[in-house]
């Protein structure tokens, strides 16, 4: 049954005005599917694991709330708080087949609401309609909320509803389920039409005799035997009821055998069979138990299971839950105070709440009364905040109090402010204590006449207080001008258009025999010339041209004055350059190829100014200029090695060689180290101080150190390919020498190791 536009907005309505920020968990917490009637309840053995009927999951995951993505179908304006409807396009919705949304409409109502400064859309799914059939949806278990950037939601926009997700597949269950029906009644219609035909056509009406054939000629048939009794054996379902076990927390369907034995049918009592479903509990659509005695509220749940299909079917009505009990409380926050002026008591009001399960809270139905636990407070009278009211017409004023009450010790308002018997007189002022003016006097410039004004003054606890500004007064005084204290040129004004400076003059009149100044100095009537010389030039370089820049004094009451030192006067005539040729310049700008730097040139067109200087108009990109080596050697590391060994010789005793031949005296052979020192080195830019590179060079000439070993003519340091030194860098034996007999300095180490640095 439809349900008509009106009555639909009227419940989006009531839904959305509940809450001012409809959020998500509250609409996790709405999402829920009709229950279905409940079966009764009898007691069986469990099903052992991995039979069928056997679902994994509670309630609220199987009833989880469903993310519907959605479109709207056209562009929308949204109002602020009353909904309107619109269309939506069904994009996406997990586990839903999209054989189910093809053609499918969402009909929902949305608006927008304002908080914090931020605007906030909510939207309720009303129902889903396909080819004019509408199938309708509980509006409390459908809703989203989300940001907007504009009161108008885009087509483009997609926007998320969290609904139930059991509830949204019947409805489109049975919206494709009616396209199907009629595709059954079309097929069906045809088949009667074949049926019709073969029945009137030309076959036999008995289709025993359409079977039989004649035997042929000379042929008699066989005797059959007769044959054996037929019999089937079904277990069936139909018939039987699913069986609730409580203790086993089950849902048993129960199933009978069917015997059929030529055509007598059988059947046995059904009793439990395989297939059980487990039962599941659920606190969706069961209201609280609320006991205002002992001040409990207790939560209710039902039993479910999932048929074969995956629909919920209710097992057991809503029960106690006895592991739910929460305390029902005071909520004072919840109330206004009761503020009793004739009793001079604040009283705290509340309503009765308690937190669900969800943890969430909820109050009970009711109005605010008086609080059994937070007691009243007394209303204490005070002046703080309030102001002294004044009456000028009748000169006094009068001190304004209320009410203000401590409540768990914070300090609130009792009311407004109002008069109390409390009153203070009027004086008027015109002089403060050192005898000078409260107030400026009024100046009269056209009749050359002051008014002097006055303030009025109450006292308050001792204090005196001003309680309006200046009033000017009924009597006036003559004024005067002066160019005492005005007669510095600094302050005047000074016309270099027209060639002259105006003197500053002051306003006074006589109060007590003495001047009372009205203003600081200002233009007055007698006029200065200007005294004008040749300072100097204004370049414009953009428009080539010159402007003669002058120096402006006067002579006034304290003699020479200068106004300009170096100014361009008003009509000053450009007096423009003179062209000169063109020429190429660096412009400052450098470019590097590692130490060697390139100086950018431009092209210039050059002009002479008025006063002799020259004036360079860049026209393009010159040739760049070889700049040199611009790098510093900055020694990093200094290191020495043994670069290679020098030997001589010296008489030494008398010996043979090893054979024991050549015998004689035997020359001493003595070996040396050679040293040499190298540096690492970085090639600096000494322009932008950057690195260019490494390198390691000699810094000094091979040198003689101290002496490494000394043996005789005959040893076997003087066989050839003998190795007397080694390191890491190189090593060198007797083959470096011509002969055994020569003296000097083995070869050497050629260029400095660059490991170890």
């Amino acid at each position: 049954m439809q349900t008509s536009l009106s009555a639909r907005l009227f419940a989006v309505s009531v839904l959305l005005a509940s809450s001012t920020a409809l959020t998500p968990a509250i609409a996790q917490t709405a999402a829920g599917t009709k229950a279905a009637a409940p079966v009764d309840g009898q007691t069986q053995t469990a099903p052992q694991p991995g039979q069928p009927g056997q679902q994994p999951g509670t309630m609220d995951e199987l009833n989880a709330i469903v993310k519907i993505q959605s479109r709207p179908k056209a562009a929308t304006t949204l109002p602020e708080n009353q909904p309107v409807q619109l269309d939506l396009s069904l994009v996406n919705v997990p586990d839903v087949p999209k054989l189910l949304l093809e053609g499918v409409t969402g009909n929902a109502f949305a608006r927008y609401v304002e908080v914090d400064k931020k605007l906030v859309g909510q939207m309720v799914l009303a129902g889903v309609s396909k080819n004019g059939k509408i199938e309708a949806l509980d509006t409390s278990k459908f809703a989203a909320q989300f940001p907007l950037k504009a009161t108008t939601l885009s087509a483009e926009e997609p926007v998320v509803i969290e609904g139930d997700k059991v509830q949204l597949i019947e409805a489109l269950k049975r919206l494709q389920g009616t396209e199907e029906e009629k595709k059954k009644e079309e097929e069906e219609k045809s088949e009667n039409s074949k049926t019709s035909s073969i029945s009137n056509g030309n076959g036999s009406a008995n289709p025993d005799a359409a079977g039989y054939t004649t035997p042929s000629p000379g042929t008699l048939p066989e005797e059959q035997p007769e044959p054996a009794p037929a019999t089937t054996v079904e277990v069936v379902e139909d018939g039987c009821k699913i069986r609730i076990d409580l203790g086993q927390k089950m849902a048993i369907q129960q199933n009978k055998t069917v015997t059929v034995t030529d055509g007598q049918r059988t059947e046995t009592p059904c009793e439990d069979g395989g297939t059980r479903y487990a039962l599941q509990e659920s606190f969706l659509n069961c209201t609280y138990k609320i006991d205002t005695e002992g001040m409990t509220a207790t939560a209710r749940k039902r039993l479910y299971y999932l048929d074969k299909e995956g629909n919920p079917v209710q097992a057991q009505d809503c029960t106690e839950d006895p592991e739910k009990v929460y305390p029902i409380r005071e909520d004072v926050a919840a109330c206004p105070i009761l503020l009793d002026y004739p009793a001079g008591k604040a009283v705290p009001q509340a309503v009765q709440v308690y937190t669900n399960h969800l943890n969430a809270r909820v109050q009970l139905p009711g109005p605010c009364v008086d609080s059994k636990t937070v007691a009243a407070v007394p209303l204490v009278p005070t002046t703080d905040g309030c102001t002294i009211r004044h009456d000028f017409a009748g000169g006094k004023s009068t001190q304004q109090g209320r009410y203000t009450y401590s409540l768990n010790n914070v300090l609130y308002d009792a009311g407004y402010c109002s008069d109390t018997e409390t009153t203070y007189p009027h004086t008027v002022v015109y002089d403060d204590a050192a005898g000078g003016s409260i107030c400026p006097a009024i100046i009269r410039q056209d009749t050359k006449k002051v008014v002097r004004q006055y303030r009025t003054r109450i006292t308050v606890g001792g204090i005196s207080q001003f309680i309006n500004d200046c009033t000017p007064d009924s009597s006036q005084l003559d004024l005067y001008t002066t160019q005492d204290g005005c007669d510095d040129p600094s302050t005047w004004a000074h016309d270099l258009s027209a060639g002259v400076s105006y003197e500053s003059v002051r306003d006074y009149y006589m109060r007590n025999g003495k001047r009372e100044y009205i203003n600081l100095c200002h233009t007055g009537t007698q006029t200065y010339p200007h005294d004008i010389t040749a300072a100097g030039w204004e370049y414009n370089d953009g428009q080539r041209t010159s402007l003669q820049k002058s120096r402006v004094a006067i002579t006034g009451p304290k003699g020479e004055y200068v106004i300009a030192a170096s100014t361009v006067l008003p009509g000053t005539a450009a007096i423009p350059y003179e062209y000169i040729g063109q020429k190429v310049t660096r412009t400052g700008v450098s470019t590097y190829e590692g130490c060697t730097a390139w100086r950018e040139t431009a092209k210039a067109d050059q002009y002479k100014r008025p006063d002799g200087s020259t004036y360079n108009l860049i026209l393009g990109v010159g040739t760049a200029e070889n700049g040199g080596n611009v790098c510093d050697k900055v020694q990093l590391a200094t290191r020495t090695f043994v670069v290679g060994l020098y030997r001589f010789y010296s008489d030494g005793p008398y010996g043979c060689d090893r054979e024991g031949n050549s015998c004689g005296p035997a020359p001493m052979i003595t070996y040396q180290y050679m040293r040499r020192d190298a540096g690492r080195f970085a090639q600096q830019n000494r322009e932008t101080s950057a690195v260019v590179g490494y390198v390691i060079e000699w810094t000094a000439s091979p040198r003689i150190a101290e002496t490494y070993e000394v043996v005789g003519k005959y040893s076997s340091f003087n066989y050839p390919g003998t190795e007397i030194y080694r390191d890491a860098y190189w090593a060198v034996n007797t083959n470096q020498w011509s002969a055994v007999d020569a003296m000097g300095s083995s070869s050497q180490l050629s260029s400095p190791p660059t490991a170890g640095w």
